[in-house]
């Protein structure tokens, strides 16, 4: 296949044979089911941002990051709303070209996210293992590294999928951000699967140092860790796995497979 030739989307004419161009019940249920995640998640990340600009305690580097990667985080979740506007009016598919515009931010936002979290696990492996070169450090310069960092993730992905949009324009897609990964930008989901392991072995060092340092302020960032690596990171590896490996070697439909 060239960079340039629409790839075929089974997916796509499956579900307009067996609906005829109507409701999903698979599309209803996945959009209904993402969003009863995304949208308390979306408040949730809220919280955290709000909490962390008002306390003036929580402006430390950690607090910092784990914020911006809630923004990026709000962001990408409200993307989920155009793939359950789809489902529920019964269109079901939209160009990738149509896409693409209405989800652009959320796509930038997608891309800070997990350079948000390894620039976290960075900071706290610095944090842990070499405190005092971390008491350091010039923390405006220093978050402005990370930050730049992460927004050159976020430019990258933006133009990579605007470039994919351009080839298959016409390519339907359900308006879940999977869809949007095919042809040649389907690569950049393998590439985030590295980043997400990466970290989650970054942040598995911080727990082990903390966890043979056993203090009760420790442990509640001990914690904090399991949860960000379990609820969040995991989820990400989770589907990636899922995606990448097990279900290219199961005999599945397309409409299963997807």
């Amino acid at each position: 296949m060239s960079s340039a030739e629409i790839p075929e989307n089974l997916f796509y004419k499956e579900t307009q044979q067996q609906n005829g161009g109507g409701y999903s019940a698979a599309l209803i249920v996945t959009a209904v089911l993402l969003n009863c995640l995304g949208i308390p998640g979306f408040l949730m990340n809220f919280s955290v941002v709000y909490v962390t600009v008002k306390n003036s305690t929580l402006h430390g580097s950690a607090n910092f990051l784990l914020a911006l990667s809630s923004l990026f985080e709000m962001g990408h979740q409200a993307g989920h709303l155009v793939f359950l506007w789809l489902a529920l009016s019964g269109q079901n598919f939209i160009s990738y070209a149509l896409c693409f515009r209405l989800m652009a931010f959320s796509v930038c936002c997608l891309g800070g996210i997990y350079t948000g979290m390894f620039c976290t696990g960075v900071d706290r492996i610095l944090c842990v293992l070499t405190p005092k070169f971390h008491c350091r450090l010039n923390l405006p310069i220093y978050l402005a590294f990370h930050c730049a960092f992460c927004l050159a993730s976020c430019v990258y992905l933006t133009l990579s999928l605007g470039h994919c949009a351009e080839l298959y324009s016409s390519y339907p897609v359900t308006g879940y951000f999977g869809d949007l990964f095919v042809g040649i930008c389907s690569t950049l989901s393998q590439r985030a699967f590295l980043l997400n392991v990466v970290t989650i072995f970054l942040y598995l060092i911080v727990g082990m140092y903390i966890w043979r340092q056993p203090t009760s302020s420790q442990f509640r960032v001990f914690r904090t860790l399991a949860v960000i690596v379990v609820a969040n990171i995991g989820g990400y590896v989770f589907e990636s796995i899922m995606r990448l490996f097990v279900l290219q070697n199961l005999q599945l439909s397309n409409q299963l497979f997807w």
